[in-house]
């Protein structure tokens, strides 16, 4: 079921060299030390694309890495925009602006894994490819609400109809993917969640899961790391 890692180093190589690349938003959460992909992306910078590129300074135990990429993205040109004080950004995201037959097409890559093509050798993760305009222009206004840095209750409410986005819509709209199982389990339909997360320690949802199972729902979970549900 596993998939090279050259196919993303390839996606951003392309985007950095290609004349009808405009605009590149990116954020980052941990990279290699020697990342192809920052490379890349200040390549693109100096081929006189717009590159965006948001760093979330807090990943535990790669502060110094993020920073010290953040110094050479900003002197090769890279609008950088770096952490949320009280917010930590897991999001691996990116969108590409691209001019094709006098049109606008925006290239999406929503991933679980990071910008990273070293740990992608260890761990599972799974990637999104996709030129859908719902998600694309769902990913813009999530960009644009980092490039604020302001707190979620602050900015204000964002409607994301595609993307499951913490603090906007995810516990919401969990919930109510869950309610729709147990819905279905009461009516006698098959009713399953199955789940991959790193770590489950949010209340609402191991309470909203154990419902769940109680009325019938088939459960899998594949927690990496801490997990609060027994």
């Amino acid at each position: 079921p596993y998939h090279s890692y050259n196919y993303i180093l390839r996606f951003f190589n392309e985007a950095a060299i290609d004349p009808f690349v405009k605009e590149i938003w990116v954020s980052l959460y941990r990279v290699a030390a020697n990342s192809h992909i920052v490379n890349a992306l200040m390549s693109a910078a100096k081929n006189g694309k717009k590159v965006t590129v948001f760093v979330e300074l807090k990943a535990r135990f790669d502060e110094a890495n993020n920073l010290r990429w953040s110094k050479k993205m900003k002197a090769a040109g890279i609008r950088i925009i770096n952490s949320i004080p009280g917010l930590k950004v897991h999001a691996k995201i990116a969108l590409v602006k691209r001019e094709e037959e006098k049109k606008v097409l925006y290239y999406s890559f929503l991933a679980t894994g990071n910008f990273n093509e070293a740990t992608s050798r260890f761990y599972t993760d799974h990637v999104l490819f996709t030129v859908n305009k719902d998600i694309s222009e769902e990913l813009q206004q999530l960009f644009l609400y980092l490039q604020t840095r302001m707190q979620p209750g602050d900015y204000g409410k964002l409607k994301f109809q595609h993307l499951l986005v913490s603090q906007f819509n995810m516990v919401k709209q969990f919930r109510k993917k869950i309610e729709r199982e147990i819905s279905h389990a009461k009516a006698g339909l098959p009713a399953h969640i199955i789940i991959k997360l790193n770590n489950l320690q949010e209340r609402e949802m191991i309470s909203s899961l154990y419902e769940a199972s109680n009325a019938g729902v088939k459960i899998q979970l594949l927690v990496r790391s801490i997990c609060c549900l027994d």
